[in-house]
Formats: structure tokens, C-alpha cells, sequence
């Protein structure tokens, strides 16, 4: 029989090998947190969402289902997930709401913790093409971060960037122009410390300043953007946005080589840094096929159209307005392949889809009713292109001003229609407008 003495030693050894178990755990589960943070900075999405999963099953194994460490946890997946293309998974979503709600229990309805849960949560919707139920998240984000951080925090920088995207995909440019500019007031006094992000905040300037017709204040946005990007990170898979966005310009200004050169850069980076069916590689696909179209190569056009469209079923929202984009400009290689009538499906399914989405006046709606005219008066269907052709030509006035170009072009189409009944014209992609 052991001593009282004995007994106590043994107790202690025991006491010690649990506290060692229990600090390697908790070692290795930092560690996993903190590699899944690292991949995730560093462009490695596939890696960091594994990561973060990973990390998240140990957290969930030793810590109480309502905990804020779950939720912490929580938020991390969210963001990896997002980060690798996973917005239309319900798993995300729902990953997204009970971080939100674990935290509101938790702290109320006003921590700064609960700000990065709503931040995600509207990322999310954002990224589903639900821009009407983001923008109010990202608000209570950003009022929450108002209250809690110093005015120039990065993080209040991080919600104006978010909000700014989604005021940008609901057309209130006057209001993203604002967002934007406070924005990089902050942005440029962490320049030094943080220059990825200024590059994202100049992308979403360049885009702004694109959708008001201010052709060459964009590309200057941009290129400041993609000359951080080749400083700090040349093959990040985020610098994808901006090449994306200043290929569009250069069609703007009719530089189509230009664009296709900027293009191919960007598809070639997202296919060597994202998954095979990562909704950035169906995006960069698009835009590369926009300028084979435009060059004349129409047999390369549509097999990257028709690759896009694949990629976007399978992994976006249907309300991710890149899906009826897609629709739009596969449809344009049937028009111009003679499939008239797979064509008209395909505009007719856009058209739908943004109406439902985006509603009944949307400016990305103009332009899928333009290529309806452009279609209905090559099928010689005269008094329906009439309609299109006017109505588009009111969406676009409505949605941008009676000065901006593409107010120009459209009056030009129906000008000429009006003219001949049969005058030709090149198809548009909505993409002009917006990413």
C-alpha cells in the first residue's frame, strides 16, 4: 500500500503527462490555425481551406458547440472557403450563420469579433450574387467597426472595400466612389506595412472609374495595382481581379491585343494557382474568349465559352451574375455560328436570370435586351428588335447618364436600324460593365 506521500507524487505525474497532452494539443492546434492563415495570405486556397477544416474539427472536438473558440474557428473555414471558390456551397453558408449567431449570443450584437462573422456572411451573399441581402451585412459590419477600431484601421478599410462591391453591383457608383476614396485615405497611410490591399482598393477604383466611361483614370488605377502586385506578390491568384479589369479597358480604348496579352496572363495564373472548377477560372476563360472573338479566332471563342459555362453550373450561384454572362456570350458564338435559335435560348435564359436577380432595371439587364435586338433584327424580326433596341437604349440612360458611350452606341444600332431595317452590328458582352 502506497504512502499518502507516494500516493501524491503519483497524482502529480499524472496531473503532469494530462498538462503536457493538453499543451501539445493546444500547440498543434495553433500551429494549424496559423498554417491555414499563412496559405491563406499566400494564394494557396486549396490548401488553406483543408487546413482550416482540419483545425476546425480539433477546436470542435474539445471545446463546447457554442463556444467562441468554435466560432472562431468557424470564421476561418468561412473565409478559406469563400477564398476557394465555395460560395454556392449551402455547407459554407451555413458555416457562415452560426458563426454569426454563436457570436451574437456570446458578445452581443455589437463586438468587434462579430464584425469579421457578418463580414464573411456578406461575402458570402455577395459572391451568390444576393446583393441585396449582403449590403446590409456589410453596414452593421462597418458601423460595428466604426465604434470598436481607430478611423484608420485597416479593417475599416476592409469593410468600405466590400461594401464598395456590392454598391457596385447594384449601380450606386456615387456611393462607391465615396466608400472608395475614404478607403484609400487609409489604404495609402499602410502602404508600406500593407501593399496587397491598397492594390485590391485601386482594382475596385479602376472598376468604378470604368463604369463612368473614365477610360484612362482606370487604367491608371490599374496598372498602380498590377505594379504592387509584380513588387510583392507576382503569382498571387488575387491579381487575377485587376488583370481581368484592365483587360476590359483596354478594350474600351480598342486595344484588343492589349487585352488578350493581359488575358492570357490571367488565365495562365488561375490555372496554375486555383482548382479545376474555381469560378475565377470560368471568369478568366470568359474574358480571354472576348478577345479571341474579337481577333477573329471564333472556333477558339467558343470552346472557352463553353468551358466557362460548364465551370459556372457546376460551382456558382445562380444568381452569380458571371452565370448569365456566360449565357450571353455563349450565345453570341451561336449567333454567330448560325444557331439562331440555341442562341435566342441562351439570351432569353440571361434576361431572366438578371431579371430575377438583379431586377427590372438593372444596367447589366441593357445590355443582354441589346443583344436581343442585335439577334432579333439578323433573324429579320423588325418590330421586336424595334423594342429591344429602344428599350435598351432607356435602361442604359436610366442606369448611366445620357452621356456615357454606351448610350451612344445603342442610339447609333437603333439609328441604324430604323434606316436600313436589316443594318448589322456587333454583340456586346455585359462584362463591359461589371466583374
Amino acid at each position: 500500500m502506497l504512502s499518502a506521500g507516494h500516493q501524491r507524487k503519483r497524482e502529480m505525474r499524472y496531473a503532469a503527462i494530462i498538462l503536457a497532452g493538453l499543451l501539445a494539443q493546444s500547440i498543434r492546434v495553433h500551429a494549424g490555425q496559423d498554417d491555414a492563415v499563412r496559405a491563406l495570405r499566400d494564394g494557396a486556397y486549396a490548401q488553406a481551406e483543408a487546413l482550416a477544416q482540419a483545425w476546425s474539427s480539433e477546436v470542435e472536438a474539445t471545446n463546447a458547440p457554442d463556444s467562441l473558440k468554435v466560432a472562431q474557428a468557424l470564421d476561418l473555414v468561412v473565409a478559406t472557403a469563400l477564398a476557394n471558390g465555395k460560395a454556392a456551397d449551402s455547407a459554407t453558408l451555413a458555416s457562415a450563420r452560426r458563426a454569426v449567431a454563436i457570436k451574437e449570443r456570446q458578445l452581443g450584437p455589437s463586438s468587434a469579433d462579430l464584425a469579421t462573422s457578418l463580414h464573411n456572411l456578406a461575402g458570402i451573399h455577395d459572391r451568390r450574387g444576393e446583393f441585396l441581402v449582403a449590403l446590409p451585412l456589410h453596414e452593421r459590419a462597418l458601423s460595428i467597426r466604426r465604434l470598436k477600431v481607430p478611423p484608420d484601421s485597416p479593417e475599416i478599410a476592409d469593410s468600405l472595400d466590400a461594401r464598395t462591391r456590392t454598391l457596385l453591383s447594384l449601380d450606386r457608383r456615387s456611393d462607391a466612389e465615396r466608400a472608395i476614396e475614404r478607403s484609400l485615405v487609409i489604404r495609402l497611410a499602410h502602404a508600406t506595412d500593407s501593399p496587397l490591399k491598397l492594390a485590391r482598393t485601386l482594382e475596385l477604383s479602376g472598376r468604378a472609374k470604368r463604369d463612368a466611361g473614365r477610360y484612362q483614370d482606370a487604367a491608371d488605377d490599374l496598372d498602380r495595382a498590377l505594379e504592387l502586385w509584380n513588387q510583392f506578390a507576382p503569382n498571387h491568384p488575387d491579381k487575377g481581379g485587376a488583370l481581368d479589369e484592365r483587360g476590359y479597358v483596354c478594350v474600351l480604348q480598342g486595344d484588343i491585343p492589349g487585352s488578350r496579352r493581359v488575358w492570357s496572363e490571367a488565365s495562365a495564373l488561375a490555372d496554375e494557382r486555383l482548382h479545376d472548377w474555381h469560378p475565377e477560372r470560368a471568369r478568366s476563360l470568359r474574358s480571354l474568349a472576348l478577345a479571341e472573338f474579337a481577333l477573329g479566332e471564333l472556333g477558339s471563342a467558343r470552346a472557352l465559352r463553353e468551358r466557362a459555362v460548364s465551370i459556372g453550373e457546376r460551382s456558382m450561384s445562380s444568381c452569380d451574375p458571371e452565370v448569365a454572362f456566360q449565357f450571353n456570350d455563349l450565345a453570341i458564338s451561336l449567333q454567330y455560328d448560325g444557331d439562331y435559335a440555341g442562341a435566342e435560348r441562351l439570351f432569353r435564359r440571361e434576361v431572366a436570370t438578371m431579371r430575377t436577380c438583379l431586377g427590372p432595371h438593372h444596367v447589366n439587364l441593357a445590355t443582354a435586351v441589346f443583344n436581343q435586338f442585335v439577334l432579333a433584327r439578323e433573324m429579320g424580326s423588325y418590330a421586336e428588335a424595334q423594342q429591344l433596341g429602344q428599350r435598351a437604349v432607356q435602361l442604359w440612360t436610366n442606369a448611366l447618364g445620357p452621356n456615357h458611350p454606351f448610350v451612344a452606341l445603342g442610339l447609333n444600332d437603333l439609328a441604324g436600324h430604323f434606316v436600313s431595317g436589316a443594318a448589322s452590328s456587333e454583340s456586346i458582352t455585359p462584362t463591359l460593365l461589371g466583374r
